[in-house]
């Protein structure tokens, strides 16, 4: 088997809305961040199994993690069946959703 890099892209035009991205059966080293060259943006974002209640700047879980402008975060190990929600506090941003997947 030869790890490859995945990529994926998810557009969020609307600060503060909430925006969804499945992460693949047996994905590893995910890495997200916002597309450089677009308004510096925080990102705000959680992960889960099932489907909770939709977000908003106002009703974000008591646990999500943040991710400042300009950089990016890597959870290492093997991922798969859960759901990324995230929101951004700047409109018009674009997720960068890389990760390694088995081939």
């Amino acid at each position: 088997m030869i790890s490859q890099l995945q990529q994926q892209n998810v557009s969020a035009p609307a600060a503060y809305t909430e925006y969804t991205l499945a992460v693949p059966p047996g994905a590893m080293e995910v890495t997200l961040q916002l597309r450089p060259g677009f308004t510096a943006a925080n990102l705000f974002w959680y992960m889960a199994s099932n489907n909770p209640t939709p977000g908003s700047a106002a009703n974000l879980p008591a646990v999500y993690a943040t991710i400042p402008p300009g950089a990016s975060r890597t959870i290492n190990g093997k991922l798969g069946g859960q759901t990324i929600y995230f929101q951004t506090d700047q409109s018009n941003q674009v997720l960068e959703f890389d990760y390694h997947a088995d081939n």
